[in-house]
């Protein structure tokens, strides 16, 4: 059997996909590899096509989205696990064979990320976070994430300052780069496509956990991630804001969700028309994307969802 299907979802990836897939090639572990050609209006199928005819390129007529489109091609595979794989990262050497090795080993934990850095280097924590509370969203809602940036208390869903450089249970990884085993993703009937983009991997966690999955960063699977390449700052704000009150739909009920889209709400606000106040007390500048991501309020405050908060 196939160790890994690797889904790749293209869109608008046609100067990273080649850098991503000869990053990758040269892995021990027995892979397939599925693109998705979500819809994208460049050539990134057409470059791919060229560059690996092995490669197996699954064309949508439309855009699915990150979460329908790494579905489909999921669907495609029979690997013994799934692998999420953004065209806009560039694997470290040995980087999936060492998740695989460590998922062989530690099969309890079922979701297993890796740790992404800069171009230059840098750690970027966005490859895993902390869960989603009441709490983190009243520190958003009131600035605290903001002013105390890398907080354990006051911004918990970074969880601190730590670099990633260790084996560790986290809440919840990051679609770009997360090997899922098939059983699970099964179980699971894979992301939800009610997210469009941004907020699937969150849902996906928390659905883990419900049943037993302890997603895991594996530090020794590195690789460098070029974020958001497909995407301007204020678009891919506004995206991420319409998942985080997707997430408060579907995850919460009565108050709670009320309170967690009020706090989003109130935290845009705060960092948009209020940003000036914000700067001076971090005395530096607020975000990108804050003001347009609050004078777009309405194209996100209801989620992915058509329908109204009820």
């Amino acid at each position: 059997m196939t160790d890994v299907s690797v889904v790749v979802v293209l869109y608008r990836s046609r100067e990273h996909i080649v850098p991503c897939m000869e990053a990758i090639e040269n892995a021990d572990a027995e892979m397939e590899i599925i693109a998705v050609d979500n819809a994208s209006p460049d050539d990134s199928a057409e470059v791919l096509a060229a560059a690996f005819p092995d490669v197996r390129i699954v064309t949508s007529p439309t855009n699915l989205g990150f979460a329908g489109g790494v579905n489909l091609g999921a669907s495609q595979g029979s690997g013994r696990y799934v692998l999420l794989l953004n065209p806009d990262t560039v694997a470290r050497p040995g980087a999936i064979d060492a998740l695989v090795e460590f998922a062989d080993a530690n099969p309890a934990h079922r979701c297993y990320g890796g740790r992404t850095v800069t171009r230059g280097g840098d750690v970027d924590p966005r490859s895993v976070w902390g869960l989603p509370s009441r709490w983190s969203h009243l520190t958003f809602a009131v600035g605290l994430s903001t002013v105390f940036h890398g907080s354990r208390l006051f911004d918990p869903e970074s969880m601190g300052g730590w670099q990633r450089d260790d084996v560790r249970e986290v809440g919840a990884i990051s679609g770009g780069f997360q090997l899922i085993d098939r059983t699970l993703w099964d179980q699971l009937d894979g992301l939800d496509e009610s997210f469009f983009m941004y907020g699937e991997d969150i849902d996906f966690a928390l659905r883990a956990r419900e049943i037993g999955a302890k997603p895991v960063l594996v530090p020794d699977a590195e690789l460098i991630h070029d974020v958001g390449a497909s995407s301007t700052s204020a678009d891919k704000r506004v995206m991420v804001m319409r998942g985080k009150v997707e997430l408060a739909r579907r995850r919460w009920s009565g108050l709670s969700r009320w309170f967690t889209v009020g706090c989003l709400l109130a935290g845009t606000a705060l960092r948009g028309p209020g940003s000036r106040l914000v700067a001076r007390l971090v005395r530096r500048q607020a975000g990108e994307g804050w003001n347009e991501a609050w004078q777009r309020r309405s194209e996100w405050r209801e989620g992915w969802s058509a329908s109204e908060i009820d």
